[in-house]
């Protein structure tokens, strides 16, 4: 899905099958379509509770969730999340990220502010094995749907089976 700021959100799964006990890979990018470089704000527009591990994004401007079952832009309200990644301690230390600077028709970018880095690439991968509970579980059989967004508000719906 392209933003109005000439993002596009990409993502992807490794497989839309998988067995009781096996992993799927999720990969994600944010692509510049604009053939200028494109300076675009830090958003808050989160379309969904997102996340990339255990303490959220980071400095990655996108994320994915899980939902049991089939569910659509129109149903996802109804949906909970699964909690898929384990607790763990999270760093105190959070960036104050203000936007990204994106060169043209490419997934690289720096990070702003930025103190001279190189841009380097807004992508990323979660694997997809278990519930977080009480306890670590494997994904049951059953239909599941992952929601990708992104902080301007790019949604995008994958789905994979368990069986």
């Amino acid at each position: 899905m392209t933003s109005s700021q000439g993002l596009e959100l990409i993502a992807a799964t490794n497989a839309t099958e998988i067995q009781v006990g096996g992993a799927l890979r999720v990969d994600l990018k944010e692509f510049n379509t604009l053939a200028a470089i494109n300076n675009v704000t830090a958003s808050g527009h989160w379309p969904v509770q997102v996340s990339l591990g255990a303490c959220g994004t980071y400095v990655q401007p996108f994320g994915i969730a899980v939902y049991s079952g089939h569910l659509d832009e129109q149903s996802i309200a109804q949906g909970q999340p699964l909690r898929i990644f384990p607790l763990v301690p999270c760093p105190l230390f959070i960036r104050l990220v203000t936007g990204y600077l994106f060169q043209p028709h490419s997934d690289l970018a720096v990070v702003l502010p930025s103190f001279g880095a190189s841009p380097s690439p807004l992508t990323g991968s979660v694997n997809v094995s278990m519930i977080y509970t009480p306890s670590a579980q494997q994904l049951p059989p059953g239909a599941y749907t992952i929601v990708a967004a992104d902080e301007w508000g790019a949604q995008a719906f994958l789905y994979f089976t368990v069986h």
